[in-house]
């Protein structure tokens, strides 16, 4: 806790592409949960050739949809 703030962390291993079943996975569940709750994210991924790896747009299709 830095100048009052609470810090979670998600670990995107089993994280799965998505689908259209995603939403029932344990992991996609988890990550729902931590969006609802924070006020602000940040989200660090490596570059892949110029763009995000595919597990961070997986989640970021899971966590809007």
């Amino acid at each position: 806790e830095y100048m009052g703030a609470e810090v979670r962390m998600f670990d995107p291993r089993g994280l799965p592409l998505f689908d259209q079943e995603s939403h029932e996975n344990e992991k996609v569940q988890e990550l729902r949960k931590l969006s609802e709750w924070s006020e602000g994210q940040v989200w660090v991924s490596p570059e892949m050739h110029g763009a995000i790896s595919g597990v961070m747009e997986a989640a970021d299709r899971l966590d809007s949809s």
